[in-house]
């Protein structure tokens, strides 16, 4: 691989490049950009869930289009009483829409 200013290079948290610059690795993610990342990712199934909800309220029957509304609102408000309930309202919304997606489609969700 080249030089690495004297340590091993299995325990080297260096590496030279083609050029022989020793460069440090990439750093892991902050914190910061992992809850930037989570919260994107729960607003992508709040959104899903919502237009979902919208597009099978007619196809669906009224019953089980309000199931999936008392189910996100007692998610929604139980969130409080759960240990994490707020970190852990996102995933449960997506696991909402997944489902809704299954009773919109009824099942057959095609790729191609």
């Amino acid at each position: 691989m080249g030089k690495t200013s004297g340590l091993s290079t299995a325990r080297s948290i260096y590496y030279s490049n083609t050029y022989g610059y020793t460069r440090a690795w990439p750093a892991a993610p902050k914190a910061d950009t992992v809850r930037l990342v989570a919260g994107i990712a729960s607003w992508i199934a709040h959104i899903a869930f919502w237009v979902l909800l919208v597009v099978g309220w007619g196809d669906m029957r009224r019953r089980r289009a309000s199931a999936f509304l008392l189910l996100w609102l007692a998610g929604f408000v139980g969130r409080q009483f759960v240990p994490l309930g707020p970190l852990l309202f996102g995933p449960y919304v997506a696991v909402l829409a997944v489902g809704l997606l299954f009773a919109v489609f009824k099942g057959d969700i095609r790729v191609s």
